[in-house]
């Protein structure tokens, strides 16, 4: 045990030990800024996503994010940091120039104004050994050409990037290792493009929890019909739940070589009037996991096996001119266990405990009724 520096080996000391970087306590100040790409939503640094079903325009909106990055434009009343976004579309390639060409269309912007690069190839990320190296090079050259230091690296989308991995098992944290390497070296924001999961019944980024646990940020994007929505499901250094509406506006391109229009679309913010209306969509978007877990399982199961509200719930108990369907609650229980055991602690002990405080939780939220054997969800 060393009691003194006089203990220490005097070439270790010469050599200043390891060569880490050291800050002393007296040296330790407050970082004010600097912090975000896009305040309060897109960090300066780390590693982010955005994700959702197919269809619900996640790639639209990192398209959107990437070019008002690359012209430092404030976004949506958030302030940008202005930086070179290289993009890598490792599918859709037609789709791709399609929406930025839409964009600088839309937005009347000279194609070399933005600090824009597309790299529309499929590459592996997963083997340090393989695409890694390549790409890497690719972002110096960017930079180089475009004069502007990295900011952002999307990788659309992550499954087109994992070489022959499995994203259920360990190689999703090395996947992750490598893109925070890339991040560091940089200095900058990498954002992978994900999928949700198929079953609609877990509203997590899809694979192996170590891509969560790695991630800084996290945006989910939902809906498929004239409304969409981004909610920030979690933010290691902000506030999480912020959601943004919007709608995707169609712009003609030109047309085929029949004559066809050909179009694609940009992103159109419009006012979240839902929130205004019914203040419990604000709890919703706060839920921890297990509660979320819980809460996204309602819908379905009383579309497929609601029932009219009984008489033998009081008047004073439930709002029947809200509420016209029930679900058994020892039905629904049963089903909610199963899905809490699909987790990383598939203990049934565990699930059952989990489900127990969800329900609590979600009634003393307002967010759901429960009278004796009945349950129903207080949000329309």
């Amino acid at each position: 045990m060393l009691h003194n520096l006089n203990d220490i080996d005097p070439d270790i000391g010469s050599q200043k030990y390891s060569g880490l970087p050291l800050t002393y306590c007296g040296d330790i100040n407050p970082i004010l800024e600097g912090q975000w790409r896009i305040k309060n939503i897109l960090p300066r640094t780390g590693l982010a996503t955005i994700y959702g079903h197919p269809g619900t325009a996640k790639t639209f909106l990192a398209v959107e994010w990437s070019l008002y990055i690359a012209l430092g434009w404030d976004w949506n009343g958030h302030k940008v940091e202005k930086g070179a976004v290289i993009y890598v579309g490792a599918e859709g390639r037609a789709g791709l120039h399609n929406r930025i060409s839409a964009f600088l269309r839309h937005h009347a912007v000279d194609s070399d104004e933005p600090a824009f690069a597309l790299i529309a190839s499929p590459i592996d990320l997963l083997s340090p050994d393989a695409d890694m190296p390549r790409l890497v090079n690719a972002i110096k050259e960017a930079a180089d050409h475009l004069r502007e230091a990295p900011a952002l690296v999307v990788i659309d989308t992550l499954s087109k990037t994992f070489g022959g991995g499995d994203e259920n098992g360990k190689d999703m944290a090395q996947y992750v290792s490598n893109c925070e390497q890339i991040g560091s070296q940089f200095d900058c924001c990498v954002m992978p493009v994900h999928h949700r999961p198929k079953d609609n019944t877990n509203s997590q980024p899809r694979g192996h929890g170590s891509l969560r646990g790695g991630l800084d940020s996290i945006f989910l994007v939902e809906g498929g019909g004239d409304i969409r929505s981004m909610t920030i499901s979690k933010q290691k250094d902000g506030e999480e739940g912020l959601r943004v509406c919007f709608k995707l506006k169609p712009i003609e391109l030109g047309t085929d070589s029949e004559g066809d229009p050909v179009t694609s679309c940009v992103i159109e913010i419009v006012e979240e009037f839902t929130d205004n209306r019914n203040p419990l969509l604000a709890k919703i978007r706060k839920l921890p996991d297990n509660q979320r877990i819980v809460w996204d399982q309602i819908p379905n199961e009383l579309e497929s096996d609601g029932l009219p509200v009984p008489d033998e719930i009081p008047d004073d108990t439930i709002n029947r001119k809200m509420v016209s369907k029930v679900m058994v609650l020892d039905t629904f229980s049963d089903r909610c266990r199963a899905v809490l055991r699909t987790g990383s602690d598939n203990k049934p002990d565990s699930a059952r405990t989990a489900y127990k405080r969800s329900i609590k939780s979600l009634q003393r939220k307002e967010l759901i009724g429960v009278y004796k054997d009945w349950l129903w969800s207080n949000v329309t």
